[in-house]
């Protein structure tokens, strides 16, 4: 039993690992709901031609409604959507259209078989949607589950202070063992102070910070979106070439959740209803990366920054006994501040 739980797991992360934007998963989504749609339309009955035509413009009415009423009345989308966005929104209503013209003067297998048609493109459009907003990359973010990736931390250097200052990138000489590119997964930061309890953050170490006797060095706490998921791998690659061309040197890079529900905005304060984020974010974090990662602890080497709702914080981050680290004023639309 003990292995078949093992088995489950493991492909239950490998699915929630899925890339879901690129070419190879999107083409072969376009073309199956494609096949589903000329399914849907190619029939041969009396009066075919005038119901497909009806159902079809009926949808697209409700699907331009839709969209109005979702974007900007309900503003369920939390801003403008992208344009890609409202076509296949548009789309998939005029999708339904076809589908509930395929229950008239049809089989009860037709009519199931246009069920499951639904189910197809909704799933294409999802994907769909979610390409245009370039944000989720893999099935478990889409789901708002951040993946199963622990990250082995490394040890804390034990030379004496003098042989182990504040970071320097100046007199960095990279060493010969050092590897060529970084490490990200998750690892939970508890909220001991807050209470909050957040889903996994994500760790970025670039390859500097995995060698015996690493700088000190500098350090970016990264809020993303709502909904949204800590999502390391995400930016793994950027983060990785800004390694490689600094000799190995790049912030610590640590995205936490500020939402601890990817369906909850809980605007990064301390509430009654949300718990304590600010805290959370403000000290909990703050303790954790000072006492687990090999950090510089000049206010000047941390950086806040975030994506959408992560972006629109405005706090303070307060060390363990030295007082305030820093200030990040409002950044708005996915801004970093220094802090």
């Amino acid at each position: 039993m003990t292995q078949l739980s093992r088995t489950w797991r493991s492909f239950v992360n490998w699915l929630m690992a899925r890339n879901i934007v690129g070419p190879k998963e999107l083409i072969p989504a376009a073309v199956i709901a494609a096949l589903v749609v000329a399914w849907l339309v190619i029939r041969r009955h009396r009066g075919w031609t005038r119901t497909v035509a009806i159902c079809a413009g009926v949808g697209a009415v409700v699907g331009v409604i839709a969209w109005f009423l979702g974007e900007k009345v309900l503003n369920l989308t939390l801003g403008p959507m992208p344009m890609l966005g409202r076509i296949w929104v548009v789309a998939f209503f005029i999708g339904l259209g076809l589908v509930v013209a395929n229950f008239r003067w049809s089989t009860w297998r037709r009519k199931v078989a246009a069920v499951l048609a639904a189910v197809v493109l909704l799933g294409a459009t999802v994907l769909a949607v979610n390409k245009a907003y370039q944000i989720n990359t893999t099935l478990g973010a889409l789901l708002g589950r951040v993946p199963a990736n622990p990250i082995t931390l490394p040890s804390q250097p034990t030379s004496s202070p003098s042989h182990h200052e504040d970071f320097d990138g100046a007199h960095w000489v990279a060493p010969a063992d050092m590897p060529a590119k970084g490490q990200a997964g998750n690892q939970y930061l508890p909220g001991k102070v807050s209470g909050f309890h957040p889903r996994s953050a994500s760790i970025y170490l670039p390859p500097a910070a995995l060698v015996a006797n690493a700088p000190k060095l500098p350090v970016v706490v990264f809020m993303m979106g709502q909904p949204g998921t800590p999502d390391a791998p995400l930016f793994k690659d950027q983060l990785d070439g800004i390694a490689a061309a600094h000799n190995g040197l790049s912030p610590i890079v640590v995205f936490v959740d500020q939402l601890g529900n990817p369906n909850v905005d809980t605007l990064c304060l301390d509430t009654q209803k949300f718990g304590n984020v600010e805290t959370y974010i403000n000290t909990d974090v703050v303790n954790w990366v000072r006492e687990n990662l090999n950090v510089s602890t000049d206010r000047q080497d941390w950086t806040v920054g975030g994506y959408s709702q992560g972006g629109a914080v405005r706090g303070e981050f307060r060390g363990k006994a030295s007082g305030p680290v820093g200030k990040c004023d409002e950044c708005l639309g996915g801004g970093v501040s220094r802090i």
